[in-house]
């Protein structure tokens, strides 16, 4: 792979791995009561992803 597939393969895998997260959030917020354990993990899941990706468009 080039460098360039390369970056761009981490940064869609980091992009799904945040959907997933977001998908939870808003499960969390679509439920009415005690919400907060979907988001609290989709944030755990969500950030993370977010940060690699954004590395990963920082690379050189």
């Amino acid at each position: 792979m080039t460098r360039e597939q390369e970056k761009l393969r981490k940064q869609l895998i980091a992009l799904a791995i945040c959907l997933v997260g977001l998908a939870l959030i808003v499960r969390g917020v679509a439920l009415a009561w005690r919400p907060g354990g979907f988001i609290v993990a989709g944030l755990f899941i969500a950030l993370p992803a977010l940060a690699i990706a954004r590395a990963a468009e920082r690379e050189k």
